[in-house]
């Protein structure tokens, strides 16, 4: 039991109960009267003889009564509660998970795990200020909504309007689990909104110490980076589980569509399923294009059951693919499982596919083997150019390669790289992030990224490179080819440029005579000419930046979400970027290209991502102070006073009884 206003009670307790002794303890002011006779008179005379002002205290049940019924009023404005969690005094910082598995349907009355956390949360604050009119003060309250990205929905307040409004304010959004970014921020907050002196000495230890809020965490624990977790002295976190350890779901892990090389007309759709319960499942399967349905399971699938158990657990799936069928112009493509389980989220998923269309190379520099290998590309026409002239055309005007593309250069002469995408091959580009410093001999092929678009379906390990560049590219830059000696391969961004540079010319080694030099080169040209429009259709993950190219000079260019909200963007060098992405779904980017033709590119964000779709709510939060228990909040506290003041007017009343019944002679 919790009291909330203690010295308030006993105060009132030693100023009222003295009071009552001393009115039965005075000497009444009789009347006199004649009478014939002292003799049944003796208790009373000797009250009037006695010289004192009080006298002997005479223990009667309305004295009895009326002692209790001011004990029960002192103990009732002592404001005592049932109470786990006691209030805080200070600051309390709530961090409320707003990330894709808050969106399951496991909380009681079929809420989500959102809209439970922010109903705990609201009553939690609720009973922070139920403290009446004598209560002590309250806790400043802030609260943090996070997912992969904090945001401060209310600083520091005791308004209890305030605290409510910003609370119900926190939307769902599609995005993974990070606690890090949100512990600095409040951190960041606390000491900014502390007094000078305390913000000199917090800085000076470098620690939050005894100014550290009580932080609040309400999530179903599946956070990413809760293993890092790292507090400070001082600092105390308690976390309110929301949602069911038990909840199992199955889902959508992968989704695509190519359109096929030999006839684009046609589109083939692909995915795969996922379930993590122990036993095997049925779901119906749907595919609709621009909301017709076009292909269904005659049955339901069954989905093989998870296997193992802990780290080794493994889920269980099952890949489909369907007949392709014919879509000339863009389109939408949706797949669902039916029906919807307790995450809805990740049974469906879309795919945008762009309307058909050719990709603009340049080539500069002479390769016949990489000369012979683009022009057989059915998805894309070719340009030829020498390097001599190519050097004096970005001369003269240095934006002209923004006008394809895939610029491919072999050996030249690179002094900067305009916004675009490139493909280089041998002499390296004058970029700071490659370092490059030299000439490196022959050497053989190490490790290559085989996950890596540009690298699928490709074996290196019979190359065999005479002769390369030497670079030493910054971390940045991602590595796809290593060799003996150092990176061959690599891929990154310099400003507005994406670059995949190769560090040697085909025919400085064996590479022409391989299947991977034809897969690289065709998967390259796609993966930078972001075709999802010729051949497949890219997808992003919730979280993720939207970054796409527009003609320079286009206007009235915006991204409209896929909850209809258009938002204006600003083209910097003919390029987008937009996020991170919020929700899943479809987005549009909308322009009207220099001629006054209207363009739209559709970009499909969904969520696949194995741990932030495995919903069960965690036991326990392993964090490296010791393992984390779930506490409960809000549900209780049981406020004591309104019995102790009803027990009070039942006294009053047996008291008033006693009173009339005796004639006040008791």
């Amino acid at each position: 039991m919790t009291l909330l206003t203690p010295f308030f009670g006993v105060i009132t307790a030693l100023i009222v109960v003295p009071l009552l002794l001393l009115l039965y303890m005075l000497k009444l002011r009789r009347e006199r009267r004649d009478i014939s006779s002292t003799l049944l008179w003796t208790s009373r005379t000797q009250d009037l003889r006695a010289n004192s002002l009080l006298q002997r205290l005479r223990l009667s049940p309305l004295f009895l009564l009326q002692f209790l019924l001011l004990l029960m009023l002192a103990a009732a404005l002592m404001g005592p509660i049932l109470k786990e969690w006691s209030r805080p005094s200070g600051r309390v910082v709530f961090f409320i998970d707003q990330s894709a598995s808050m969106q399951t349907r496991d909380a009681p009355d079929a809420r989500t795990r959102l809209e439970e956390a922010k109903r705990l949360a609201i009553a939690q604050v609720e009973l922070w200020q139920g403290g009446g009119l004598f209560a002590a003060s309250p806790p400043e309250v802030m609260v943090i909504a996070f997912a992969q990205e904090p945001s401060v929905r209310i600083p520091y307040s005791t308004n209890l309007a305030r605290i409510r409004e910003a609370i119900n304010a926190i939307e769902a959004t599609d995005q993974l689990t990070l606690l890090a970014p949100a512990m600095s921020l409040a951190r960041a907050f606390s000491v900014a909104q502390s007094s000078p002196q305390e913000a000199e000495a917090s800085s000076q230890v470098n620690q939050a110490n005894n100014f550290a809020p009580t932080m609040q965490l309400l999530s179903d624990g599946n956070i990413s980076d809760i293993a890092e977790l790292v507090l400070r002295n001082g600092e105390v976190i308690s976390w309110t589980r929301c949602g069911d350890p038990n909840t199992i779901n199955q889902g959508i892990s992968a989704a695509g569509a190519e359109r096929r090389n030999d006839d684009p007309s046609l589109v083939g759709a692909f995915m795969t399923l996922r379930n993590d319960a122990q036993t095997g499942a049925k779901r119906e399967v749907q595919v609709r294009n621009n909301g017709t349905l076009i292909a269904s399971a005659s049955e339901p699938i069954t989905i093989p059951p998870a296997t193992g158990k802990g780290d080794t657990r493994v889920s269980g799936a099952q890949k489909l693919s369907f007949a392709p069928f014919t879509l000339v112009n863009s389109g939408v493509l949706s797949m669902n499982l039916l029906p919807e389980d307790a995450f809805a989220t990740d049974d469906h998923a879309v795919i945008a596919i762009q309307e058909q269309q050719t990709l603009r190379i340049l080539l500069a520099g002479n390769d016949p083997a990489l000369e012979s290998l683009l022009n057989s590309l059915s998805f894309a026409t070719v340009q030829q150019i020498s390097s001599s002239d190519f050097t004096k055309r970005i001369s003269s005007d240095a934006t002209w390669t923004e006008s394809f593309d895939v610029v491919v250069c072999v050996d030249c002469e690179l002094q900067s790289l305009t916004a675009g995408r490139w493909l280089i091959f041998g002499k390296p580009p004058a970029i700071s992030n490659l370092n490059a410093y030299g000439q490196q001999t022959r050497q053989a092929i190490r490790a290559w990224k085989s996950d890596h678009k540009t690298m699928a379906q490709s074996q290196f390990s019979d190359l065999v490179v005479d002769r390369s560049a030497a670079i030493a590219p910054t971390s940045d830059w991602l590595a796809l080819l290593e060799g003996s000696k150092g990176p061959l391969i690599v891929s990154g961004r310099d400003n507005n440029a994406t670059v995949i540079y190769v560090a040697f010319l085909p025919l400085d080694s064996n590479w022409p005579f391989q299947r991977s030099f034809v897969n690289f080169t065709a998967q390259a040209v796609e993966f930078l000419g972001a075709l999802g429009s010729a051949v497949t259709s890219e997808s992003l993950e919730p979280g993720a930046m939207l970054r796409t190219r527009i003609a320079r000079g286009s206007s009235n260019v915006s991204i409209q979400t896929p909850s209809g909200d258009r938002i204006a963007q600003t083209p910097t060098d003919g390029e987008i970027v937009f996020g991170p992405m919020r929700n899943v779904g479809v987005y549009k980017v909308e322009s009207v290209d220099p001629l006054g033709k209207k363009k739209t590119r559709m970009v499909a964000v969904n969520l696949t991502n194995l741990a932030e779709c495995n919903v069960a709510a965690a036991n326990q939060l392993n964090i490296p102070a010791g393992d984390l228990q779930s506490t409960v909040i809000g549900l209780t506290a049981l406020s004591i006073w309104p019995l102790l003041v009803s027990a009070a007017l039942c006294l009053l009343i047996v008291e008033w009884f006693l009173y009339h019944r005796y004639g006040g002679s008791t």
